[in-house]
């Protein structure tokens, strides 16, 4: 017993001191374990000239990514790099060494943010994060990849490709006049507007999540919704209304609303419910 008793002991002070050490190096360098108690941020603002239509891409690692329409055609961002340590020095240190890189090849910019190679730096309370803010002008190709944290569209009029691996995504104003492609691996799909007329393609996937969608009333729809495991609602009418299949739902059809060629349309969740209704 005595044995036994002192393996255990010589464990719980080994995993002690991993911890300890973890903490120091989480307080003055950005590798390690941090309390998080003070912060920094450090901002940059720029922007990039172009000569036509846009495409961006933006990936972004840890933070929030905002998509916006510009208000004087241009194409400029605003990054804010915030930072946690245990002293102010470290923190802005922290602030500093991530990275947030543009390339620009013609009228295609891509911008990325990145944390600082090697291990993560993982506070407890709060986490180093970039938060990307573009001003795009009218009829951008927009692509966006969020691997932590939330993606927020705003006025979108071009066409869409939205992926967040472990966060939300939330599409406001949408005018579209391209396709609308809409994933989010662990996070819920908030989408509100109307879809290019006529267009077909257009796909939103949650796998695990809920997706919400408002849509322009005065469209027709050719409709592909289901939830795996979960339950469909809609104000949308189909000839044969939502059905029961296995442990979820589906709706499938052409809406009897709406005038025009119908908008192709392809809606899952895959854990989750799918609610689609008329919002405009």
């Amino acid at each position: 017993m005595n044995r036994r008793g002192g393996g255990c002991l010589g464990i719980l002070s080994g995993l002690a001191l991993l911890i300890i050490v973890l903490l120091l190096l989480g307080a003055f360098t950005d590798y390690g374990l941090g309390i998080g108690v003070v912060g920094a941020t450090k901002t940059e603002t720029k922007i990039v000239p172009i000569s036509g239509a846009l495409t961006l891409n933006v990936e972004n690692q840890i933070g929030k990514i905002t998509v916006q329409p510009s208000s004087d055609g241009t194409l400029s961002y605003t990054v804010d790099k915030h930072g946690w340590s245990f002293t102010d020095s470290t923190a802005q240190a922290s602030a500093d060494r991530m990275k947030f890189t543009v390339t620009q090849s013609g009228n295609t910019v891509t911008m990325k943010g990145e944390q600082p190679a090697g291990l993560l730096h993982f506070n407890i309370g709060n986490q180093n994060t970039i938060d990307v803010t573009v001003n795009v002008p009218h009829g951008s190709i927009v692509k966006v990849i969020a691997t932590v944290g939330q993606a927020i569209i705003i006025n979108p009029d071009g066409s869409l490709d939205v992926t967040a691996n472990a966060g939300s995504i939330e599409v406001t104003g949408a005018k579209l006049g391209g396709a609308l492609n809409l994933h989010a691996n662990a996070g819920e799909i908030k989408f509100s507007g109307g879809l290019a007329a006529g267009s077909s393609g257009n796909k939103v996937q949650a796998n695990a999540g809920s997706v919400t969608m408002n849509l322009d009333s005065a469209a027709k729809y050719n409709l592909t919704v289901k939830s795996d495991v979960g339950s469909v609602t809609s104000n949308f009418n189909v000839p044969n209304g939502i059905q029961r299949a296995g442990t979820g739902q589906t709706m499938i059809g052409v809406t009897n609303e709406g005038q025009g060629a119908p908008i192709q349309l392809e809606v899952t969740a895959n854990a989750g419910s799918v609610t689609i209704n008329k919002g405009q």
